[in-house]
């Protein structure tokens, strides 16, 4: 989801459909991969970078990950 427009982030929902039915998945297992891809999409936002060249930067992801302030994050 797009938090700004609240619509499904096309890419990131075919990847969740694959994931769930093209490699039969558990529902548990998509949730966590969906919980993964909110955390990157969230990074690339909070950091101006676009989601699609990002990758390159996931060192820079890591670390987020680590000091990310909020509050509910492990």
């Amino acid at each position: 989801m797009d938090d700004d427009q609240l619509a499904p982030v096309p890419e990131a929902d075919e990847f969740l459909r694959h994931v769930r039915f093209g490699r039969d998945q558990a529902e548990s297992t998509t949730r966590t991969y969906a919980g993964a891809v909110v955390l990157y999409l969230t990074w690339c936002r909070c950091t101006g970078r676009d989601w699609t060249t990002a990758a390159g930067r996931l060192g820079s992801f890591m670390f987020w990950l680590r000091h990310w302030p909020e509050p509910n994050h492990k």
